[in-house]
C-alpha cells in the first residue's frame, strides 16, 4: 500500500507487472517498426526492379536470354576476338554472332558468323530468311538490321527481344558505348529489315 494526499492505495502487483509488460511490448514493436522503416528509406535512392509480366526482355528464346545477360558490358573484346580480330573493330555484328554461337545457332545454320553488317544481310537474303520491316512483325530471337545514320545501308545489328504494341525491343552491342537495350517504332525508317533465326 502507499499513500497520496492523505489517501491510502493498495497496489495489486500482478496487474502492475502486466501493465509494465504491455508497455515494454508496445515500445519494442514501435522500435522495430522505426528501424525497419529506416532501412527501407536508406535504399530509396536505388530503383527497385519491377517485373512486368509483358516485359519484352523476359523472353524464353535462347539467343535473347544470352543477349540480355550481356547488357551493361562495355568491353567488346570478347566479341571481336570471337570473330578472329586481335584489335578492336566495330563489333555489333560480332556481338550477335557471339550470342548465336553460345546457343549453336551458327552451327545449326540459323544465322552466319559475321562482322560486317551487310555480310549478315546478304546471308539472310540468300538463305530466304530475310524480311523487310514494312511487311513483317519481328519475332523474339530474330536479328534486326539498322541504318541509324540514315546513309542508305545497314550499319548496326542487334537481337530482337520482342515486340509490344507498335514497338520492337532489341539488345545491341557496340551501341552507346556497350551492350544496351534499345527500342524502335515498328515503322521506323532506320530499320532496314530482319533476319529470321526461328
Amino acid at each position: 500500500m502507499f499513500s497520496f494526499r492523505g489517501k491510502r492505495y493498495r497496489i495489486i502487483w500482478s496487474r502492475f507487472l502486466l501493465f509494465l509488460l504491455c508497455l515494454f511490448l508496445i515500445f519494442t514493436v514501435l522500435v522495430f517498426a522505426a528501424m525497419h522503416h529506416g532501412r527501407k528509406d536508406a535504399g530509396s535512392n536505388t530503383k527497385t526492379p519491377v517485373i512486368q509480366l509483358n516485359d519484352p526482355y523476359r523472353s524464353d528464346n535462347a539467343i535473347v536470354k544470352t543477349a540480355v545477360s550481356q547488357v551493361g558490358s562495355t568491353d567488346g573484346s570478347k566479341y571481336w576476338k570471337y570473330c578472329g580480330y586481335t584489335n578492336s573493330v566495330k563489333w555489333s555484328g560480332c556481338f550477335v554472332s557471339w550470342c548465336g554461337a553460345q546457343n549453336h545457332y551458327i552451327k545449326k545454320g540459323k544465322m552466319p558468323k559475321f562482322t560486317y553488317i551487310m555480310e549478315g544481310v546478304r546471308w539472310f537474303k540468300s538463305h530466304d530468311r530475310w524480311e523487310k520491316s514494312s511487311s513483317y512483325k519481328p519475332k523474339s530471337g530474330d536479328l534486326i538490321f539498322l541504318d541509324p545514320d540514315n546513309i542508305g545501308t545497314a550499319t548496326q545489328t542487334g537481337v530482337v527481344a520482342g515486340t509490344r504494341k507498335d514497338r520492337v525491343y532489341t539488345v545491341e552491342g557496340d551501341r552507346k558505348g556497350g551492350c544496351v537495350k534499345m527500342d524502335y517504332s515498328l515503322d521506323s525508317k532506320i530499320i532496314v529489315g530482319y533476319g529470321k533465326t526461328n
